[in-house]
């Protein structure tokens, strides 16, 4: 067998490179000459953590990785993916905690590394950073001069409350890539910043609901320095525009985030939205990015038609709309054109639609709940194949007696829909009764329409929530009854067309999910195979498909 030790470095790097951290771990203990090789691999992926549930005098103690990355820089190098998620410590959100007199030490050796490092990161304000990480130890600048440093970085995750407006720190990271982004003439030696980075999630979890230790009660009191929402998107979500090899952003927040800001720049008193630059510019143009994926936001459709101006390749997005019942209903008129923006190129599409209350103004009551129509989207968005939204959004606000038909506005390259139940309970479709949603559905596959329509159509899903709130809307009672789910599926599988049902319990269970249990972690604590088996055996015994969480209610409550 051929020792290690006789194998090139970089060989040794990149094979050592596909190992796991424990096979790594073992190997820094079996040879001294393979150590300096492997060991800096264990900082490939680095997930902050801390606990929150700790005395006032045990702050989290992120300083020992800045530290250490500061006396190897090498190392920051190997950092491939970042996680940050929510920090919230003694109520305080981690981009406004001032520790003047913290316990975190910094020796003469450390002290003098800060400086370069500030420099070296093209950090403005220098001497504002210095004294807030070395003096004031405040974890916002903390945690983003790490970021800062890992100049190799492919994949950043960061939770929604890290990045307000008022999180100058993490804008400060991002802001020097303005400039190389605009072809401004720079010296020679000045490199792109993050160079590697081609995803970056920001969103918003509830780990912290899995501690032992959690009170509902008392987060409630959590974060008594939000600030108060602002009429335009964080700083930072425009920034992420200008890195040079981004390819997928998402970026959202949880229904009745406080963190959320209504993008209307008409409230703000300005007349649009406009991108952090010099005067002059047009703004980013993001070759790269082909996902974009905007979750839970308060962003009318102009402000959409915003970003996707600066996007000619994306390739797959989801606008998941919220707007407040105060405010302009949503406009599908423009909606449509930003759609055009990106119609050569965009494959996947998932439009989301739902109103708050806003002073007193109940949503389900709103005479005007959109305006304007999509249209015929086949003229522009040619390459679509995947499209989930809901009918009222694709047909707008009509009667049953005046909507188009689905053969008149789908795209022809269409493979998979997916109408969801946005807006089902709303009295401004009260003449959508299920019998005129089954009627529009025939119209267009029993009478052939969609094979001249979308003849390469191979999935159709219905998806509804149920729950006690939603079962006070006609539509959800029809769909809810076996009998006419099983006409609807006889109708297109007689047409060798796919056909499913979504059916969830509630909002919380939607968002539970497709945030958590898909991501295993409940399904492993219960015995994922268990949960896998006996779904499939139920999907396959009725014919429909159930959400996990069910499945783990019945085997387990």
């Amino acid at each position: 067998m051929v020792s290690l030790d006789g194998i090139p470095t970089e060989l040794v790097g990149q094979i050592c490179s596909f190992l796991s951290t424990g096979d790594i771990l073992s190997l820094c203990g079996s040879s001294k000459s393979i150590y300096p090789i492997v060991h800096p691999l264990l900082f490939r992926h680095i997930t902050i953590q801390w606990d929150q549930f700790t005395a006032p005098d045990e702050p989290p103690n992120i300083t020992s990785l800045l530290q250490f990355l500061l006396r190897n820089p090498s190392y920051a190098t190997h950092v491939k993916t970042l996680d940050i998620p929510n920090v919230v410590c003694n109520a305080c959100v981690a981009w406004s905690r001032h520790l003047k007199s913290s316990p975190w030490h910094w020796s003469p050796e450390d002290t003098a590394l800060v400086w370069p490092a500030i420099e070296r990161c093209r950090l403005a304000h220098a001497h504002r950073w210095y004294t807030a990480v070395v003096e004031e130890a405040e974890l916002g600048a903390i945690i983003s001069l790490v970021l800062a440093l890992c100049t190799h970085l492919q994949s950043l995750t960061v939770d929604a409350s890290f990045i307000p407006a008022s999180n100058g720190w993490f804008s400060d990271v991002f802001r020097p890539v303005i400039v190389p982004s605009l072809s401004v003439p720079e010296p020679p030696a000045r490199p792109l910043l993050f160079p590697n980075l081609t995803h970056i999630t920001v969103s918003q979890d509830d780990k912290r609901k899995l501690h032992p230790k959690y009170d509902p009660q008392r987060d409630m009191f959590y974060g008594g320095d939000y600030e108060e929402p602002h009429d335009e998107p964080p700083e930072a979500l425009f920034l992420f525009f200008y890195l040079p090899r981004l390819t997928t952003l998402r970026f959202g927040y949880k229904p009745l985030s406080r963190y959320r800001h209504n993008w209307d720049p008409v409230a703000a008193g300005d007349e649009s939205l406009s991108w952090p630059v010099t005067a002059g510019s047009k703004g980013p143009l993001a070759a790269s990015l082909t996902t974009l994926r905007l979750d839970c936001i308060m962003a009318p459709a102009d402000s959409l038609e915003f970003l996707l101006r600066r996007t000619p390749n994306l390739q797959s997005l989801v606008y998941d709309c919220v707007l407040s019942s105060s405010s302009t209903p949503l406009d599908l008129g423009v909606l449509r054109q930003a759609l055009d923006h990106v119609g050569g190129t965009l494959t996947h599409l998932v439009i989301r639609y739902d109103i708050e209350a806003g002073e007193a103004v109940e949503p389900v009551s709103l005479s005007s709940v959109t305006t304007g129509r999509l249209g015929l989207l086949g003229t522009t968005l040619t390459a679509l194949r995947d499209l989930e939204i809901s009918p009222f959004v694709l047909l707008g606000q009509v009667t049953p007696r005046a909507a188009p038909r689905l053969a008149s506005v789908l795209p022809s390259g269409l493979r998979r829909l997916v109408l969801n139940d946005d807006l089902w309970h709303y009295e401004a479709f009260d003449a959508w009764q299920g019998e005129q949603v089954e009627a529009l559905l025939r119209d267009f596959l029993a009478d052939g329409a969609w094979k001249t329509a979308t003849p390469l159509l191979e999935e159709f899903i219905l998806e509804f929530v149920q729950d006690i709130e939603s079962m006070d809307s006609a539509l959800h009672k029809y769909w809810d009854d076996r009998a006419n789910r099983a006409s609807l599926r006889q109708l297109v599988e007689d047409q060798r067309i796919r056909c499913a049902f979504r059916m969830y319990q509630g909002i919380e269970a939607r968002i539970r999910l497709g945030e958590h249990f898909y991501n295993g972690a409940d399904c492993k604590q219960y015995g994922e195979d268990a949960v896998a088996r006996y779904k499939k055996f139920w999907e396959a015994e009725n014919g429909e498909e159930i959400p996990v969480d069910w499945v783990l209610e019945w085997l387990f409550d």
